[in-house]
C-alpha cells in the first residue's frame, strides 16, 4: 500500500510525492467517505 500525495494546480493533477509507508489518520481523508478504510481493507484482504 502506497500513500500519493496529489495537488491541483489550475484543474490539472499533479503527483507530489509517492509514500512507501503512509499514514493512516482517521478524521481525515475518511471524512468525506467514513468507510473508505474498511473497503481498502477488504479489498486487501479480497473480501470485496
Amino acid at each position: 500500500m502506497y500513500g500519493v500525495d496529489i495537488k491541483e494546480i489550475d484543474g490539472e493533477y499533479v503527483v507530489i510525492e509517492v509514500n512507501d509507508n503512509p499514514n493512516i489518520d482517521a478524521g481525515g481523508e475518511d471524512a468525506c467517505c467514513p468507510k473508505v478504510y474498511e473497503r481498502i481493507i477488504r479489498y486487501l484482504a479480497d473480501e470485496q
